[in-house]
């Protein structure tokens, strides 16, 4: 048992001290608002006296990601879009990819946007934070894909009636039922 408590208004907690000079309290739960947060001395029962607030917010939840892809190790970044509800516009907003966490932009209590960092090809999941400890995870995956390269196509020429089956040889090419591919001919495009 420690030799302090933290007040979150009225409400008491355990506070461990540490060595470092710091003190860690876990939040009770709460009703949504802003209180006055006071370290108290169990020795003593007087108050450290501090200006300190803390913000209680209904935790956020990730509904859609989009897009929910990105080129493996690609050299243009991604904006992702993020709706869910609770977010809260402060400088700790942040989203995870895996994990990484990045800053977020807030854009509503509905939806912020995030860039997707760099990492190699592989799914991870999506997180979002109010205050960059406490993580809330969507449904939702992002996956990063390695860049499809074009080899050669065969053959090299065709009738100007159109008409003539193309072969394109590479690698990375999208091979899921949800991928839909296109070639184009100069600005015409055809499903591959």
């Amino acid at each position: 048992e420690g030799d302090a408590e933290c007040l979150f208004g009225d409400l008491p907690v355990p506070a461990e001290t540490r060595q470092d000079n710091s003190i860690v309290c876990v939040s009770p739960a709460a009703n949504q608002g802003r209180t006055r947060l006071t370290v108290r001395s169990l020795l003593s029962g007087e108050p450290v006296p501090s200006a300190e607030a803390f913000t209680f917010w209904s935790a956020p939840s990730v509904y859609r990601v989009y897009p929910k892809t990105s080129l493996a190790l690609g050299p243009v970044p991604v904006t992702v879009t993020i709706t869910g509800a609770h977010f809260v516009s402060s400088n700790a907003l942040m989203c995870s990819f895996g994990d990484l966490p990045v800053a977020a932009r807030w854009m509503s209590p509905n939806a912020m946007e995030c860039t997707a960092p760099n990492r190699s090809a592989g799914i991870v999941s999506v997180a979002v934070s109010n205050n960059g400890v406490d993580w809330a995870h969507g449904l939702d995956t992002f996956s990063y894909v390695p860049a499809t390269t074009l080899h050669s196509i065969l053959p090299t020429n065709g009738s100007i009636s159109g008409g003539t089956r193309v072969n394109l040889f590479g690698t990375n090419f999208p091979l899921s039922e949800f991928s839909q591919l296109y070639c184009a001919f100069g600005n015409q495009l055809t499903e591959a």
